[in-house]
């Protein structure tokens, strides 16, 4: 089969599909899974902040450490 049989909307039709593609796994996935983890770090932080864990006198590094484990 040559390039000449194959129907013109195969083409359109891969076209679309690598477009398409390209907007979900290039910008989609991506910049979603980056706001749903900063969600959470920012869930994650205001309530650490709301029940007092952490006084103004220590560090923040000692706060940090407790976010991180």
């Amino acid at each position: 089969m040559s390039i000449n049989e194959i129907p013109l909307f195969f083409f359109r039709y891969i076209s679309v599909y690598v477009t398409w593609m390209y907007l979900v796994f290039m910008y989609i996935v991506p910049f979603t899974s980056l706001a749903v983890l900063n969600l959470l770090i920012f869930l994650e932080i205001r309530k650490v902040g709301f029940t007092g864990k952490f006084s103004l006198l220590q560090s923040s590094e000692e706060c940090f450490e407790f976010l991180l484990w």
